[in-house]
């Protein structure tokens, strides 16, 4: 799909678009040589918190992007028609259409998925279901982030050699959340310890009531305690930590690095309302 020549990207928000593209390769997405939102100026791509900056330059740092003024910087020199610009390969994306298809409109919300349901479909997720045409993305996130490699404790991940045959039972739905079964789990990575990282929004707009906070945090305090009990007996078993964060409160290299430690991981959200 991808040639080693440059790439060009075009509309796409910063994390959804490297999620669609590698979803389409692996074990490595292909390198960005610049990124064009050609509907957007230079503030509309970037988010509140900083988060869709902080990724471009953490895991694409040689990567230009152009803005809706430098489209027309190009279209201006070349609207004689003597002359055109040559892009070996370029990737056209479009976030309105992805919503009006059938995972991201009617399942998701998410552009990505579209792309990730279309791969599917060819059979070139290999590995889709361990996360391994993810991983360089991740590595770089995380060495940009600072997170020691002392702390990087998942095993690495073995990549099946063919690509896994795991179907929900019927279309819509099942076809989505349904999809993973034991044969793909095995191949996952194995942490020396379950962590479980609660996202409080108690002090944004989005929260719970403080009791129903409270005792969040404390069923989640005696999940642990009873999952650390059942390790002393059972070996086999991991030991379990809860993390219970505010993430206004954190820089974005203190975020990752605890993402990075993280196994399961929620936030309370108007989306789950």
């Amino acid at each position: 799909m991808f040639s080693q020549k440059e790439t060009t990207t075009s509309e796409h928000t910063a994390q959804e678009l490297a999620f669609s593209v590698s979803s389409s390769l692996h074990p490595a997405p292909p390198k960005f040589d610049r990124t064009i939102f050609i509907n957007s100026n230079a503030d509309g791509w970037r988010d509140d918190p900083g988060f869709n900056s902080y990724f471009v330059r953490g895991v694409f740092p040689s990567m230009s992007v152009e803005h809706r003024e430098d489209w027309a910087d190009r279209v201006k020199a070349s609207e004689t028609g003597d002359r055109a610009w040559l892009l070996p390969t370029a990737l056209l994306v479009d976030r309105s259409a992805a919503h009006r298809g059938r995972v991201c409109g009617s399942l998701t919300q998410r552009t990505a998925s579209e792309a990730w349901e279309g791969m599917h479909k060819l059979g070139k997720l290999r590995g889709r279901h361990v996360g391994g045409w993810w991983e360089p993305v991740r590595k770089a996130m995380w060495d940009f982030a600072g997170v020691p490699l002392s702390e990087r404790k998942i095993q690495d991940i073995q990549v099946p050699k063919r690509d896994l045959e795991i179907r929900g039972s019927d279309e819509g739905n099942a076809e989505i959340l349904h999809g993973v079964g034991k044969e793909a789990q095995r191949f996952l990575g194995v942490p020396e310890t379950v962590v479980i990282t609660y996202i409080s929004r108690q002090r944004s707009r989005r929260k719970l009531t403080t009791e129903d906070h409270n005792r969040l945090v404390e069923e989640l305090k005696r999940l642990v305690e009873r999952k650390n009990e059942e390790a002393k007996t059972d070996k086999k078993k991991k030991k379990w930590k809860l993390n219970v964060i505010e993430a206004e409160r954190m820089t974005k290299d203190e975020q990752i690095q605890v993402a990075a430690k993280t196994t399961v991981s929620f936030p309370i959200s108007r989306r789950f309302a």
